[in-house]
């Protein structure tokens, strides 16, 4: 790689214009270790532990079985931990779906509890489920027809509606979310707009519900995997293009939600300038391209580039590890917290 300074030039002569990294700001929104959240989160915790072991044992026997010509590695705990944490684990296992209940809490704890006491369903927590809820929601929010009134209706008939209550007080990170709306909402220059992303779209749909209820005044938008990407027949302001310039365009305050996966690559926002990741990405790379949505060339405005960690919640942490060695470690997965929290209750 070329090393550039202020100096350097093109091919052609020509300045090569370049921008420093972006200013990355990584907050601590804890979990409380307390309380029936706590509790469930260390019992599914528990299982996911137990499977681990139980999984382990039965490669090793099959790794035995084997001629030894044909063993290959040797399975260890961290090759289960892997598997578990890179998706190729099988998702039949009750041990999977454990963690996967683990893995989009990250935003909101109180998840695990609920699904937990069986309130809401593993497949209702699914990418694919979620965003076929908010297609509904989002179809509503279309910037030339925008119906937040109609849109908060079809919240009501969501899931997690009945349980927003117990969602809002048990997460830190959207109380810290609405704290910094609330001060961009106070700044004099309506041209301030927001952008918020999370790993797991049920968290962003959570979020999307949660700011429509508290923020009547305010403007949302969300793009998620059901959003075309080129507008359809049947309406052609409902399309990625359409929420994005209107992004850019509106002297108004705004919220923009979207995904990691669907929106931290190839689209380019200088009209926003406050950015919040709800969840730890899942790369740095990821990471490093969500902030710079609005970290760009054209930005007029200061930036503010915020991610919410939550290193009580396992899958979370091993993330933040993983991205804080810029992808070189593999963190494994540590329950030992959750496994010793458990134990102490039992035994007391």
């Amino acid at each position: 790689m070329i090393h550039r300074d202020q100096d350097s030039t093109d091919q052609y002569g020509n300045p090569i214009v370049s921008m420093s990294p972006p200013k990355i700001e990584n907050v601590a929104c804890p979990m409380a270790t307390e309380g029936e959240t706590w509790t469930a989160i260390c019992g599914v915790a528990s299982y996911v532990q137990s499977w681990v072991t139980t999984q382990l044992q039965k490669k090793l026997d099959a790794w035995e079985r084997r001629p030894p010509n044909r063993r290959g590695p040797l399975p260890t705990k961290e090759s289960i931990t892997t598997e578990l944490l890179s998706g190729r684990a099988s998702t039949q296992d009750m041990g999977v779906e454990c963690y996967a209940a683990i893995l989009r809490s990250c935003g909101y704890p109180p998840l695990t509890k609920i699904w937990y006491e069986m309130k809401i369903t593993s497949e209702q927590l699914k990418a694919t489920t979620t965003n076929k809820l908010s297609s509904q929601i989002t179809k509503l929010l279309t910037p030339s027809d925008y119906r937040r009134d109609a849109a908060l209706l079809e919240c009501k008939k969501c899931p997690f509606w009945k349980h927003r209550e117990v969602l809002r007080a048990g997460a830190p990170k959207y109380r810290y979310l609405h704290d910094r709306i609330t001060e961009m909402m106070r700044t004099t220059d309506p041209k301030e707009h927001m952008l918020v992303y999370a790993l797991n779209p049920v968290t962003c749909l959570i979020t999307l519900m949660l700011l429509l209820e508290d923020f009547s005044e305010l403007r949302m938008m969300y793009i998620h995997a059901e959003v075309p990407c080129k507008p359809p027949e049947t309406n052609k302001k409902y399309c990625r293009a359409a929420f994005i310039e209107a992004l850019e365009s509106h002297d108004h305050h705004q919220v923009f939600i979207s995904s990691y996966e669907i929106l931290s690559f190839g689209c380019n926002l200088q009209e926003c300038n406050n950015f919040i990741g709800m969840e730890e990405p899942s790369s740095f790379e990821s990471k490093m391209q969500a902030a710079c949505r609005v970290h760009r060339l054209g930005q007029t405005l200061p930036t503010r580039i915020e991610f919410l960690q939550d290193r009580m919640n396992a899958s979370e942490e091993s993330r933040v590890i993983k991205n804080e060695g810029r992808g070189m470690l593999n963190a494994g997965l540590d329950l030992s917290k959750y496994v010793e929290a458990q134990g102490s209750k039992q035994s007391a």
